[in-house]
């Protein structure tokens, strides 16, 4: 189900902008993959997901980007929104953490 929603990867070039992430998994992991800006935040879970997000259960954990440190929820916890909307611009690399989600207060 994760692969099928993945976006294709855009090319490297593409004018519409790109941003890079590298995803850091829990279980060491690292994947590099780049993605549109205006990409939905759920194309970053998709993709965790489709590699088995470190051995934690879809919509168990949340991504985590830093400096400055920004928090995005799984779909149905958090607002949908784009890539460029939590920050990711065109040109640019950002490392994303896989975290378990806290427990609800």
């Amino acid at each position: 189900a994760a692969q099928a929603a993945l976006p294709a990867e855009p090319a490297a070039d593409d004018p519409r902008g790109v941003v890079g992430v590298v995803m850091r998994l829990p279980d060491g992991v690292r994947l590099t993959r780049r993605f549109m800006v205006l990409d939905p935040t759920s194309a970053l879970f998709a993709v965790a997901d489709a590699h088995g997000a470190g051995g934690m259960a879809e919509g168990t954990y949340q991504l985590v980007l830093q400096y400055p440190r920004r928090v995005l929820l799984p779909q149905g916890v958090g607002p949908a929104t784009t890539l460029a909307e939590v920050g990711l611009l065109a040109g640019q690399q950002e490392v994303v953490f896989l975290e378990p989600l806290p427990p609800a207060k």
